[in-house]
């Protein structure tokens, strides 16, 4: 959507799917139940960290260009974005 010459705006949204990691390896996960009631911490082997997919994440993004001459411009923006695990580290 454009306002200007020099003005643009861009709004929208973005569905992410992630789905839960899986490990060939089947590295030992903890085998704990979700009250804490089974003493002490057992592993397991295991392909996947937990087994939920994330679905439904839906995010909006907004997006700003401004250029007040035809050497410069300056952008800016903004979204959400969802990640079940740090993947960056």
């Amino acid at each position: 959507m454009e306002t200007s010459a020099s003005l643009t705006l861009n709004l929208g949204v973005r569905w992410e799917y992630n789905p839960a990691p899986y490990d060939a390896k089947q590295t030992l996960v903890p085998n704990v139940l979700p009250d804490g009631s089974q003493g002490n911490v057992t592993y397991v082997k295991a392909d996947r960290w937990f087994k939920n997919n994330n679905i439904g994440s839906v995010g909006p993004r907004m997006a700003i260009a401004w250029s007040p001459n035809n050497k410069t411009s300056v952008r800016a923006g903004y979204s959400w974005l969802f990640d079940t695990l740090s993947t960056f580290q």
